[in-house]
């Protein structure tokens, strides 16, 4: 029988370690693990969420390792600067790796606010 205590402990551990390389990258990890009732681990599940989207939610990955590869991916794309007016207007509560700079990862530069490309 496995421990679930540990289990949730090594995916939130886990999900911090990943956090500490998304958030400076614009995008925040969260994460669920579950375990079955005689205690046996079942499953983990991190979930992507961008900073500048009011809606806490994004795509899911059942592994660390997938969602590593998903945000290499996102650190290759260009870097959107936010300005401080759009700063302001975040809720950052939580953000605590997100460097001096608020910056996003993405394709087209972000709907909200005004940004513009990092050097």
């Amino acid at each position: 029988m496995n421990d679930p205590a540990a289990h949730l402990a090594d995916t939130a551990t886990t999900a911090h370690q990943l956090n500490q390389v998304a958030q400076p990258l614009g995008y925040a990890i969260t994460y669920r693990a579950g375990t079955n009732i005689d205690g046996s681990r079942t499953d983990q599940t991190f979930t992507v969420h961008r900073v500048d989207e009011p809606v806490a939610s994004g795509p899911a990955f059942y592994s660390a390792a997938d969602l590593k590869a998903h945000l290499e991916e996102l650190a290759a794309l260009p870097a959107w600067h936010a300005d401080l007016p759009t700063i302001a207007a975040l809720d950052l509560r939580g953000w605590d790796h997100l460097g001096p700079v608020v910056v996003v990862h993405a394709e087209q530069p972000p709907t909200v606010g005004h940004r513009t490309p990092q050097p």
